[in-house]
């Protein structure tokens, strides 16, 4: 109790203890925290250490802070001094980049960045020179891009310019030359041109355009019709393309049809006749069949009223009738118009069917009669059957029906048009 009596006669007041306690709390608390930051800290970080320093300048752990610091110094110095020495000795652009990675602030930073630079003006150089040899728009280009600020920014840009010019003038000259040799001169001179694309097509042009010399020549050495079928394999859109199919046709179709669609046999001089008077185009090349059924349908309306006059005559029982005469008189003129329209009108008409084409020629033909049709108009055939017939429709590349009909002669129209389209 004394000892408290003692220790009580210290303070004045009570209010004076309570502010001694509070002060002491406060001292404890702030040992407690400088404990905690010091334990949290890394050791081997100078800015920590430093930090802990800038924050408790009084604080227990100062000197050691301190003399750890100078250790790490010390030991960052030495590792400054071996890093620096290790970039000197590989004395590469890298080596001294890897050092200023390592060493940001380091002792030898600015003897780091020198020498950089100098790298960077030997690489600049080097690269120069390396692109004055190429001498080209890209490798001139190539050198803007990687030194945008470079010692040759303006001497690039003004070769730049003089090639353009150049190769202008080159182009002009391969194009007037227009050979092989010449667009190959240009694409040795400047293999990073504007026109590489179109010189590399013209040469795969001319060299085609020999080939298909060489294969015409050929086809007209050996004048059989399979070196013509080649030919036009292998050149469907060739230059001679015309000039093959009319010597094909002549080795396909050597002679005019003997034969009308019905069968029947056709007299060369029939034939003559059929060309001098229906007037079949040059243009339409070979005829490949006539279709003579007019004159057949003639002949058999010639046969009926043949037989209904010898009828008229025979039968007896018409004999009996006052009126025999005017009968027979009145069949022989119907027999007698008949024929008329027949020849006239039937006789007077064909249809063909030749290398170019089929239709109906008329005595007075013209070569922009609609009724004439070219095989290439035709670019699709299709069939149905209507009552028993089988009937044919032919559209263009529009897709639009330009002829329909029936019977042996649209046949051997449809047998035609797809041997064409397998020769092609």
């Amino acid at each position: 109790m004394n000892n408290k009596v003692k220790d009580w006669s210290r303070f004045q007041s009570y209010k004076e203890y309570i502010d001694y306690l509070t002060d002491l709390q406060t001292r404890y608390k702030e040992y407690f925290q400088e404990e905690e930051f010091w334990v949290n800290i890394d050791k081997n970080i100078i800015e920590q250490l430093n930090n802990y320093i800038q924050q408790y300048p009084n604080g227990r752990y100062r000197k050691e802070a301190i003399k750890k610091i100078d250790e790490l110094i010390q030991e960052e110095e030495k590792k400054d001094n071996l890093a620096w020495e290790k970039a000197k000795k590989e004395n590469t652009k890298e080596a001294y980049e890897n050092y200023l990675s390592n060493f940001p602030n380091g002792k030898y930073r600015k003897e780091a960045i020198k020498k950089i630079d100098e790298f960077i003006i030997q690489e600049e150089e080097k690269a120069w020179r390396k692109t004055r040899r190429k001498n080209t728009i890209k490798a001139y280009e190539e050198y803007l891009k990687k030194y945008p600020d470079g010692k040759y920014i303006s001497k690039a840009k003004a070769k730049i310019d003089e090639i353009l010019q150049e190769e202008e003038l080159a182009w002009k000259h391969a194009k007037e030359l227009n050979t092989k040799e010449a667009y190959e001169e240009y694409l040795k001179k400047y293999p990073d041109g504007k026109y590489i694309s179109k010189a590399k097509a013209k040469i795969n042009e001319i060299l085609q355009e020999e080939e298909e010399e060489l294969a015409w020549k050929h086809a007209k050495e050996l004048n059989t019709k399979e070196a013509y079928e080649e030919y036009l394999k292998k050149y469907p859109n060739g230059k001679y393309v015309n000039e093959a199919i009319k010597k094909l046709n002549e080795f396909i179709w050597k002679e005019i049809p003997t034969k009308d669609l019905f069968g029947k046999e056709l007299s060369d001089k029939y034939i003559s006749k059929i060309k001098k008077k229906y007037k079949i185009p040059k243009d339409y090349g070979k005829l490949l069949v006539i279709d003579n059924n007019f004159l057949t349908i003639r002949n058999f309306l010639n046969l009926v009223s043949g037989l209904i006059f010898i009828i008229v005559i025979i039968n007896s029982n018409i004999v009996q009738y006052e009126g025999i005469n005017v009968i027979i008189f009145v069949v022989l003129i119907v027999t007698i118009l008949v024929n008329l329209v027949a020849n006239e009108i039937l006789d007077n008409s064909m249809s063909f069917i030749s290398t170019e084409g089929y239709g109906i020629i008329y005595p007075k033909y013209s070569e922009n009669d609609s009724k004439i049709t070219k095989f290439k108009d035709i670019v699709k055939i299709s069939t149905e059957t209507i009552k028993g017939d089988k009937i044919y429709h032919f559209y263009n590349k529009n897709n639009e029906l330009i002829d329909s009909g029936k019977g042996k002669f649209y046949k051997k129209i449809e047998e035609y048009w797809k041997k064409l389209q397998y020769n092609k």
